[in-house]
């Protein structure tokens, strides 16, 4: 299953989905506003991101989409609001939202997309290049999984 890293301002709400995606299989990361949400998305590098629209704090879902994007070119979103407008659907392809459900919505429908945008992300991934990040120490801190294939195939030491 997926990295899901949920960004929902209404606890209820967000524990509510966290329990269930977590019951599906999903690993869950929570956050209750766009700064949780940034330095979750940094750190546990989640597969995919759901993110409330209309969150506090002049942060929406579309500026966390979009800024974890520079991050993470392939994180894909799902968007839930209870304001749905033909303007936001228009303005959402630029942050990688792939579905947008409006409030109140079905979890199992939730779970449906999380895993369309899972899918998505994975068969883009397998042609994309292998990416490393080393700390300053020489450890590797992030391989994504093209440079963990290359990195199975070579023994250590070798050139």
């Amino acid at each position: 299953m997926a990295t899901v890293l949920i960004v929902e301002d209404e606890d209820t709400l967000r524990d509510s989905v966290a329990r269930y995606l977590e019951f599906e299989g999903h690993d869950v990361l929570a956050a209750a506003n766009g700064r949780e949400a940034f330095d979750l998305g940094v750190s546990g590098r989640p597969d995919v991101l759901v993110a409330d629209w209309m969150l506090r704090n002049h942060i929406h879902g579309l500026h966390v989409a979009q800024t974890l994007r520079v991050v993470d070119p392939g994180l894909n979103t799902v968007l839930i609001t209870g304001f749905p407008s033909r303007d936001l659907e228009q303005e959402f392809e630029s942050g990688g939202v792939t579905q947008m459900l409006e409030k109140p919505f079905d979890l199992e429908d939730l779970n449906r997309a999380i895993l369309v945008a899972a899918e998505q992300r994975s068969e883009r991934e397998a042609h994309a290049a292998a990416v490393l990040e080393v700390a300053r120490a020489g450890a590797i801190s992030f391989a994504n999984r093209g440079a963990r294939a290359l990195l199975a195939q070579c023994a250590a030491g070798e050139h």
